[in-house]
This record gives structure tokens, C-alpha cells and sequence, in this order.
């Protein structure tokens, strides 16, 4: 009898680890089922890959999309149930998932999606949140009480994100804000108001060596990392003008063009090195989900801008307008300080998710968006909704790529 439990026990053993081994490799799935909860009938599409979830919720001719992070081990079927809420002709949901967690309130009126935080009517939202916090669900609530100062900033030391270091250019350099740690690093010696050639690359922030406070040519750089404060600096081997620009940052480099002199120059933060990538010899070098050669001289026409390929049929849908590329979604915002969000699965269905006017230092890291308007910087999660991190005055004036955000893996 012991030598069969034995045995039992063994195979059982074995089952489990052949099933961690399957749900370990296996690439992704895609599975449709319904659920009935209360008097609502839902149909459920999930797609699972990249490491990330889609789901989409169809109830008769409306539906609703999310997209949630793998911390379901890859299983299937992640959507437990889903409370619905009914006013007038407005619907809105809140899936519960397996791990009897809530998500986040989405809204549909007139045929557009919204969010709980761009929702008109927030009488309705609050009275769904009251009924969901009886029923033991929880909101993350900002808190704009607990203030620490940093020089002439005030950061939300409870509302920062715990894997999230956050970067204020400072005139003279940057302000490094951690949750347990905030800290001061000045390069300069003179206030350079608009942040022109600084830029965070990963864990390092790049910022040059300008000859003085008036000529303001550059052939150093000095390199701080914000993870542990250390400094380097490094020669470029080219003295660059102060028209140059910044392209972008591919692959961990950062691409300045000068178009006064006509040269592209890549940095390498990790390696402290500099090469000259595109000059009137060698022609230019252009980005745009793969390297092309390109016409030095269209760098000095008009600024060019590096960037991940976006997908024409949301290009095209949406001409002059930003967009950029969060590890589940697409985001995009106009002038008018809308943002929205689409789903990498579905391009033809925009959700609405905030609205804030003088919107500028707009950042997507992962699928957290930052951002500032008038003197605060803010995050947005559909989970949290806009939470505030730091107050300063300054951030009304020299509004340019003052704001940016490592994560930490």
C-alpha cells in the first residue's frame, strides 16, 4: 500500500511539473467564453502573448476592452465575473478577475469608450465606487498631504511608484527623485533654462559640457547615473553647435543631429562612447522602425524625429497627432490636450482616458503615462486613475523635456 502511494504521489509530482513545464513555454492562447453574473451575460474574447493580456467584454452590441499584465501565470479564462452598472443609456463595468481582484471602471455613452477618470458624469462614477467599496473592492486614493521639498520642489513622497525614478531637469542640472531618496546633481555652472540636449537614457542622464553661458557648443558630456549617482564624463570627438537636436533614443543610445555643421553623433551612456554616425560624406542616418540611409541635408530642412514603426492604419486615422508605443497599448494625444488609448489588438477602437489642457512632457513608461499640466507632474494608470508627484512652480515656463522617468527592472 505504501509502495502505491508512492507511485501516486510520484505521478502526481510529475503532472505538475509537465503542466509548469507547458504553461512555461508555451508562446500564448486565445480563448472565447461566456459568463453570466447577476442578470448580465457576457461574451469574452482573451488573447494572451507578448506577456500581456487582451480581453475584450461583448454584451449585445457593446463593447468593452482591457489589457492586463501576465501575473496570472498564463492561465485561461482570467475573467471571474463582472459587475455592471445601468444609468439612463449609460453603461459601465468592472471585470473581477481570478485572483477576486477588481480592475478598473470603463464607461460606454454615445458609442464612445471612457474611462472612470474622463467619464462625464462623475456623479454616476462615484456611486459605483461606493457600491464596489461595499462589496470589499479597494481605490487606490492619492494623498497630497504627506509633502517633502526638495530645493523649490514638492513630491508626493506616497503617490511615487515604487519601481519609478523621476527626474526634474533643474536649470543646472537634474533633480533625481526616488521613493526612499531625493537628491540634487548640478553639472553646470550658469541656468540653462529650455532642456535642449539633456536626455535620460535608460538608468543614465546625458547632459553636455557647454563651453560657457553664451556659446553654447558642446563637445563633452557628462554622464549621471540615477540609480546609484555616480558621475562620468567623455569626450564626443566633435564640437557640436547649439542647434543641434536630439532624434531619439534607439536601442539604448541617444542620436543628436547638428544642422549647422551637418553631423549625426550616437551616445553610448553605458559604454562613456561617441560615434559619428551620418556627416556630408557618409549621408544621414534615419529611424523609423528600422535604419534607412537618408539625405543629411532633410536633418537640416526640418527636425527629424526617431521612432518605433506605428501602424498606418492608425497613422492614418489619426494625422497630426502624437503617438506612442506602451508595451500593451498605443497612446495618443492631440492639441487639445485629449488622450487616448488603443489596444495593440483592436486599431479601430480609441478609449478615451483624460483630458487636460497645456498638457506638455508627455511620457509613456510601459503603459503608466506621465505628464505635466501648469505646475504639477502627474502620472495616469486605468488602475489608479491621475494620481499628482511633485508641485513646482517652474514647471509653467521652459515647459521642454523637463520631465522623464527611468524604470527599474
Amino acid at each position: 500500500m505504501k509502495k502505491v502511494f508512492s507511485i501516486l504521489l510520484l505521478l502526481i509530482l510529475i503532472f505538475f511539473v509537465f503542466q509548469w513545464g507547458i504553461n512555461l513555454f508555451k508562446n500564448g492562447h486565445e480563448v472565447t467564453y461566456q459568463i453570466v453574473f447577476e442578470n448580465s451575460t457576457f461574451d469574452v474574447l482573451e488573447k494572451f502573448q507578448d506577456d500581456y493580456y487582451d480581453v475584450v467584454l461583448k454584451q449585445d452590441n457593446q463593447e468593452f476592452y482591457y489589457t492586463f499584465s501576465n501575473d496570472f501565470n498564463k492561465q485561461k479564462k482570467i475573467v471571474e465575473k463582472v459587475e455592471v452598472y445601468i444609468e439612463n443609456d449609460d453603461v459601465c463595468v468592472y471585470p473581477i478577475l481570478i485572483n477576486h481582484e477588481g480592475t478598473s471602471i470603463q464607461c460606454i455613452k454615445d458609442g464612445t469608450n471612457y474611462t472612470e477618470s474622463s467619464f462625464p458624469n462623475q456623479d454616476f462614477i462615484g456611486r459605483i465606487k461606493n457600491d464596489l467599496i461595499g462589496k470589499k473592492y479597494t481605490f487606490q486614493q492619492s494623498d497630497t498631504d504627506t509633502v517633502e521639498v526638495l530645493e523649490n520642489t514638492s513630491i508626493y513622497k506616497n503617490n511615487l511608484l515604487a519601481n519609478d525614478i523621476v527626474t526634474l531637469w533643474d536649470y543646472k542640472g537634474i533633480q533625481v527623485i526616488k521613493p526612499d531618496n531625493f537628491s540634487v546633481r548640478s553639472v553646470l555652472g550658469f541656468d540653462k533654462y529650455e532642456n535642449t540636449h539633456g536626455y535620460l537614457v535608460d538608468q543614465f542622464y546625458i547632459i553636455p559640457i557647454y563651453f560657457s553661458s553664451k556659446v553654447l557648443e558642446f563637445s563633452e558630456v557628462v554622464v549621471v547615473n540615477v540609480e546609484n549617482l555616480q558621475y562620468d564624463r567623455f569626450k564626443l570627438g566633435y564640437t557640436l553647435s547649439s542647434d543641434t537636436y536630439i532624434n531619439g533614443v534607439i536601442d539604448h543610445k541617444l542620436y543628436y543631429t547638428d544642422p549647422s555643421n551637418l553631423l549625426q553623433v550616437e551616445i553610448n551612456p553605458s559604454k562613456k562612447s561617441a560615434r559619428l554616425i551620418g556627416n556630408t560624406e557618409i549621408g544621414g542616418q534615419l529611424y523609423n522602425g528600422n535604419w534607412q540611409d537618408a539625405n543629411i541635408y532633410d536633418f537640416k530642412s526640418s527636425t527629424i524625429l526617431f521612432q518605433e514603426l506605428i501602424p498606418e492604419d492608425i497613422t492614418n486615422k489619426y494625422p497630426n497627432t502624437n503617438i506612442v508605443e506602451g508595451k500593451m497599448n498605443y497612446y495618443l494625444y492631440n492639441q487639445s490636450g485629449e488622450v487616448y488609448q488603443i489596444p495593440k489588438e483592436h486599431h479601430d477602437k480609441a478609449i478615451f482616458l483624460l483630458k487636460a489642457n497645456n498638457l506638455n512632457n508627455f511620457k509613456v513608461v510601459g503603459d503608466t503615462l506621465y505628464y505635466v499640466v501648469d505646475n504639477t507632474a502627474y502620472y495616469y494608470q486605468t488602475t489608479t486613475g491621475i494620481v499628482p508627484i511633485l508641485k513646482n512652480n517652474e514647471l509653467r515656463y521652459n515647459t521642454k523635456n523637463r520631465i522623464d522617468i527611468e524604470r527599474k527592472s
